[in-house]
C-alpha cells in the first residue's frame, strides 16, 4: 500500500486525500445514526417496559392497601352490611378499568398478579363458606392468620419490585447522555484526527516534492566536495526520477576516474604498513606518515601526527632529535622506553628524493632488536652458566674427595683427643667449616646437575611442619603459618630443601626480632604460597640477578640458594617470583600445578 502511494503523482496523491477525508465524514454520519437508533432503543425500552410495570404495581400496591383497609373494616363490624359483594364488585371494577387503560398486565410482573388473585381466593374461596354459616369467630382467625400476613408481605414484594423498576428507569434515563457524550467524543475524535491528518498530509505531500530536491542538493554538494561515487537513492516520484538518474551516472563517472589514482596511493601504503619496520617521512610542506608497525611500536593512538607534541620525555629525547634534526644514520642503536620498560631500536634515517633527484622530504626507519637483544644476553648467560656449572662440577669433585680424608682424620682426632686438646686444637670448629664446606661443595653439584625430581602427591602444610623445627632456634622470631591442606605434585626431597632455603634466607635478613608468615591461595588448578618477612629487604643492585648463581648479599652466603631455587620450581612445571622487597620486608611467592 506504502509502495502504491508512493508511486502515485502529485495530482494523485491529493485526490486520493481528498477521498479519504470523504470517508471521515460519511464515518461521521454513520455515528450519529448509530447514536440516534442507542436513543431510540432506550426510549422504546423504558415506554414499553419500566413505565407499563411502575403503573401496574402502584396500582397493585393501592389495591391491597384498599383490601386490607376494607378487610380489617368489616372484620370490626363482623361482617355486616354485604362484606363480600362489596369485595367482590371492588375486585372487578378495579382490573377491568386497569386492562381497558393501560393494556394487559407485562409478563414480567405476571406473578404479582397471580398472587393476589390467590389472596382473593381466601376471601372468595374460604372466608365467604365460612360467613354463610355465620362462623365469625373462624373467619377472623383465617382473615388474622392467613390472609393479612400474605396480603402484608406481598405488598413487600411489590414495594421492592416497584423500587427496582424506578432504579431501571433512573439508569435507562442517564443512558441519554451516556449515549449524547459519547457520540461527541467518537465525533471528536474524528475531528482531531481529520485535523491532524490533514495537516500530516498536507507535510508529507509538501516534503515528498522538497525533501527530494533537498537531498539532492545535499548529495550534490558532498560529491562535489571529494566522496565520488556517492549515488542518490532512485525517488518513487516519476517527476524527479530522470534527474536522479543522471546525477548517480555523474558520480559513478568521478568515482572510476578518480578510484586509479586512490588504488595506487593505498596499494603504497599497504606495503609500507605490511612490513615489519616502522616508517615515519616528513614532507617539506609538513605532512608526517606514520605506518602501522611505528604506531605500535611507539604507541601512538592518535591518528594525527605533531612531531612538537612527542618526544617530550627525557629518556627518550636521543630518539626524537635524529628524526626532528634530519640527521643522516644508519644502523644506529637506541634505547626507547615505554610504560616503564626499556626497548632496544635500530635506527635509520635517509634522505626523499622526488622523480627529478631533488630532497623533498626524509625517511626515518627502525626496527625491535628488544627479543634479540633478550636472546643474545641469554645466550651469554646460559654459556655463564654453562661454564660456572662444568667449572661448579669440577671443583666439587676435586675439593669434595680430599676433603672427605680431611673431615675423617679430624674426626678420629675428636674422638681420640682429650677435651683441653680439642678446645686447644679448635677441633669443632673445624668439623663445623668443614660441614659448611660440604653442604657448598653439594650445592655446587646440585647447580651443575640438579636430580630429575620424583613427582608424587605432597602436601606443603605437612612439609612445613617437618622443617619449621630446624629453623625455628630463635625465641625472638615469630612464625605464622596458615596454609591450605591441599595436596600439589611435587618432590617431597626438594620441596623441604626449597622452603628451608627461603626461610633460612627470611631468618637471616630478620637477625634479631620480627615475623616470617606463610599463606597460601589456591588459584585455579595451581597453589600459591606466600612467603613474607619483615627483616632488611634485599639490595636494589641484587634484585635484578638474585636468581643468578653467587649473587648474594650476605658476607658468608654462596649465591646458589635462590638459582638452585629456581631450577627445581622449573623442573616441577612451577614458578618462584618476588612480590616485593623494601626496608620493611620481603615477600616472595612460589607457584606449584595442583593434583
Amino acid at each position: 500500500m506504502k509502495y502504491t502511494l508512493q508511486k502515485l503523482s502529485f495530482r494523485n496523491k491529493i485526490l486520493t486525500i481528498l477521498l479519504f477525508i470523504t470517508v471521515l465524514f460519511s464515518i461521521f454520519a454513520l455515528i450519529l445514526v448509530h447514536s440516534i437508533g442507542k436513543v431510540s432503543d432506550v426510549t422504546s425500552e423504558i415506554k414499553d417496559d419500566n413505565i407499563p410495570e411502575i403503573v401496574w404495581l402502584t396500582y397493585w400496591e393501592k389495591e391491597l392497601d384498599i383490601k386490607e383497609y376494607m378487610v380489617t373494616s368489616y372484620m370490626r363490624n363482623d361482617f355486616q352490611n354485604g362484606f363480600m359483594e362489596v369485595y367482590e364488585k371492588n375486585e372487578l371494577e378495579s382490573n377491568k378499568e386497569m386492562v381497558e387503560k393501560y393494556g394487559e398486565v407485562p409478563e414480567s410482573v405476571e406473578r404479582f398478579e397471580r398472587d393476589i388473585n390467590l389472596l382473593d381466593f381466601t376471601i372468595l374461596g374460604k372466608v365467604q363458606g365460612m360467613l354463610k354459616f355465620d362462623n365469625i369467630a373462624t373467619t377472623k382467625k383465617v382473615i388474622d392468620e392467613e390472609y393479612i400476613p400474605k396480603l402484608q408481605s406481598l405488598r413487600e414484594d411489590i414495594i421492592d419490585s416497584k423500587q427496582f423498576e424506578y432504579v431501571l428507569l433512573e439508569e435507562n434515563t442517564n443512558r441519554f447522555p451516556q449515549i449524547i457524550e459519547q457520540s461527541l467524543w467518537y465525533l471528536f475524535i474524528l475531528l482531531i484526527g481529520a485535523i491532524i491528518l490533514s495537516i500530516v498530509t498536507s507535510y508529507r505531500i509538501s516534503s515528498s516534492l522538497t525533501k527530494p530536491l533537498d537531498q539532492m542538493v545535499n548529495k550534490v554538494n558532498t560529491i562535489a566536495n571529494g566522496h565520488y561515487g556517492l549515488t542518490l537513492k532512485q525517488t518513487k516520484q516519476i517527476e524527479l526520477q530522470h534527474l536522479t538518474k543522471s546525477i548517480n551516472t555523474m558520480s559513478v563517472s568521478l568515482e572510476e576516474s578518480f578510484n586509479k589514482i586512490w588504488t595506487d596511493k593505498l596499494k603504497t601504503e599497504q606495503i609500507l604498513n605490511s612490513l615489519p619496520v616502522g616508517i615515519i617521512t616528513f614532507e617539506a610542506n609538513n605532512e608526517y606518515y606514520v605506518n602501522s608497525s611505528a604506531r605500535n611500536l611507539l604507541q601512538l593512538n592518535t591518528p594525527d601526527f605533531d612531531l612538537d607534541q612527542v618526544g617530550t620525555e627525557k629518556e627518550n629525547k636521543e630518539f626524537w632529535n635524529i628524526l626532528k634534526d634530519g640527521v643522516i644514520c644508519h644502523n644506529k642503536k637506541i634505547d626507547y622506553v615505554r610504560n616503564g620498560t626499556v626497548y632496544h631500536f635500530m635506527v635509520s634515517q635517509t634522505k626523499m628524493n622526488n622523480l627529478e633527484n631533488v630532497k623533498i622530504g626524509q625517511i626515518f626507519y627502525f626496527i625491535d632488536i628488544t627479543e634479540l637483544e633478550i636472546i643474545t644476553k641469554r645466550m651469554h648467560q646460559s654459556e655463564k652458566l654453562a661454564l660456572v656449572g662444568e667449572m661448579a662440577a669440577v671443583s666439587a669433585h676435586e675439593i669434595r674427595n680430599p676433603l672427605s680424608v680431611i673431615y675423617g682424620f679430624i674426626s678420629l682426632m675428636n674422638k681420640s683427643l682429650l677435651d683441653e686438646d680439642r678446645n686447644k686444637f679448635h677441633i669443632p670448629l673445624l668439623m663445623k667449616e668443614i660441614e659448611r664446606l660440604n653442604a657448598i661443595v653439594e650445592e655446587m653439584l646440585l647447580m651443575a646437575k640438579p636430580s630429575p625430581p620424583d613427582i608424587s602427591s605432597v602436601e606443603v602444610s605437612r612439609v612445613i611442619d617437618e622443617i619449621l623445627p630446624l629453623i625455628n632456634n630463635s625465641s625472638r622470631i615469630r612464625f605464622e603459618v596458615k596454609v591450605d591442606s591441599a595436596s600439589v605434585l611435587a618432590d617431597a626431597k626438594q620441596m623441604k630443601q626449597v622452603l628451608l632455603n627461603l626461610l633460612r634466607n627470611s631468618v637471616d635478613a630478620i637477625k634479631d626480632e620480627g615475623e616470617i608468615s606463610v599463606t597460601s591461595i589456591i588459584k585455579g588448578d595451581r597453589y600459591q604460597l606466600y612467603i613474607k618477612d619483615n627483616g632488611k629487604g634485599i639490595p636494589d643492585y641484587i634484585q635484578a640477578k638474585m636468581f643468578e648463581p653467587f649473587s648474594s648479599s650476605k658476607n658468608n652466603g654462596t649465591g646458589l640458594g635462590l638459582n638452585i631455587v629456581q631450577r627445581i620450581m622449573e623442573a616441577h612445571n612451577g614458578s618462584i617470583e618476588l612480590v616485593t622487597t623494601s626496608s620493611e620486608g620481603t615477600e616472595f611467592l612460589i607457584e606449584l600445578p595442583l593434583e
